[in-house]
């Protein structure tokens, strides 16, 4: 029973990882999946697939060459000089992500609480610091309780979503003919795929310092990436049920929500916060443990030092910060994946 518990916990951490002010919102969904219509269905099984295999291999890998930093296992994956390059891209895009998280916060507090958006920023950073101040612990703890929370919440949307359907082969049509917009389906879901994979590697590389080689860890990530398949399927079929309305909006999961009454609006509205923080705790985590081990600064002066940055960059909003930043890290992300996986197939493969 403790097995699966802690199995679950490194699952939590993975989907809390991955699913932060994009997924839960909805943004990254439409930017990347639904607007391609039904092709979206095929998109988020190969990213499923993909999850399971490449969050696999990274663990090995990491256990087997004490990798405890992104930086560790760039430089392993593409070597020294274009690992420099990656990391510095990388550490560049993490920290884009925080910036995208704390600007989330504050459209958030403005848009749906009607409070102003530097309140937004302001909570996000405070509650991150307290947060990452404690760690890998810290991490575990805050992922184990918000992403159960947002499985419930975003489960009721989707079953009120179709019941809301007069009858059940509409919410089929709706699907198939769904509009579609220039069909790059593929290649929308392979750099989605790697930029949440090296995003991802930012916390599983620390775990393997803190947590010994078992077969749970191996369970937890296989669980957490299949965890993660079923929610990004859920919501995209509640996004496809709204086209063409929630293109207008930057939050369009909350468009949806609002149909059903305060209560499930609020309560998305509470989820989507704190998804977004777990994500932030994670973004921020990962750097401040690289400036940690690979640079000797003190790792709770790298916690605040990092959201002091992020700060003035979210006056950029939410919505483009996403549509620029995301689509060239996938670029980057994907020729990183190419590498891990000649790594993995030279070091694992031909021993077999």
């Amino acid at each position: 029973m403790k097995n699966i518990i802690d199995s679950l916990k490194i699952a939590f951490v993975f989907v809390g990882t991955v699913v932060g002010a994009g997924l839960a919102s909805g943004q990254e969904i439409v930017q990347f999946f639904t607007k391609y219509g039904a092709w979206s269905i095929a998109g988020i099984l190969l990213c499923g697939m993909l999850y399971i295999i490449i969050g696999v291999m990274t663990m090995e890998i990491a256990y087997k060459f004490n990798s405890v930093t992104y930086r560790d296992l760039i430089y392993l994956c593409c070597g020294k000089t274009l690992g420099s390059v990656i990391d510095f891209l990388t550490t560049f895009f993490i920290f884009g992500g925080t910036c995208i998280i704390l600007a989330g916060s504050g459209s958030i507090f403005l848009e749906h609480l009607g409070l102003p958006h530097i309140a937004g920023v302001l909570a996000m950073a405070i509650f991150t610091a307290v947060i990452v101040f404690y760690s890998t612990d810290g991490l575990i703890f805050i992922n184990s309780i918000i992403v159960p929370c947002m499985i419930v919440i975003i489960t009721v949307i989707a079953v009120l979503s179709i019941i809301n359907r007069s009858v059940s082969y509409s919410i089929v049509y709706d699907v198939i003919h769904a509009p579609i917009m220039k069909n790059n389906w593929l290649v929308s879901t392979i750099l989605y795929t790697s930029f949440n994979l090296l995003f991802a590697t930012g916390v599983l590389a620390p775990i393997t310092k803190d947590i010994k080689k078992s077969p749970k860890v191996f369970s937890g990530v296989i669980m957490g990436a299949f965890l993660l398949m079923v929610l990004t399927f859920t919501i995209n079929i509640v996004l496809i049920l709204n086209i063409p309305h929630i293109f207008n909006f930057s939050i369009p999961m909350l468009y949806t929500a609002k149909k059903f009454g305060v209560v499930v609006s609020t309560a998305l509205s509470v989820v989507i916060w704190f998804e977004m923080f777990s994500t932030e705790v994670a973004n921020v985590y990962s750097i401040a443990k690289k400036m940690n081990y690979n640079f000797n600064i003190n790792y709770k002066l790298s916690v605040v030092l990092i959201l002091a940055a992020a700060f003035p960059f979210t006056k950029l909003g939410f919505e483009n910060l996403i549509k620029l930043l995301y689509p060239a890290f996938g670029f980057v992300s994907t020729f990183y994946i190419i590498c891990l996986i000649r790594l993995y197939f030279k070091n694992f493969y031909n021993k077999k």
